[in-house]
């Protein structure tokens, strides 16, 4: 996104972006929104592990439960 709108920028002004860094991009006015979206995908990555690894346990005490009856 950020980098979209620096080439933008090019695009529109003709003028190479010499001084091109995090605070000159303004990150800071985008870090809240992208530290929300890495957390969130981090939170459903552990839900979506721990679901497995739940399905994982019921399904094989199930099967030793068929198995030794």
């Amino acid at each position: 996104m950020i980098l979209i709108k620096i080439h933008a920028l090019y695009i529109v002004t003709g003028v190479e972006v010499k001084n091109c860094h995090a605070k000159y991009g303004a990150v800071d006015a985008l870090v809240f929104d992208l530290q929300s979206y890495a957390n969130d995908h981090i939170s459903r990555s552990f839900d979506y592990l721990l679901m497995v690894c739940i399905l994982h346990y019921v399904c094989s005490c199930i099967c030793k439960c068929i198995i030794h009856g």
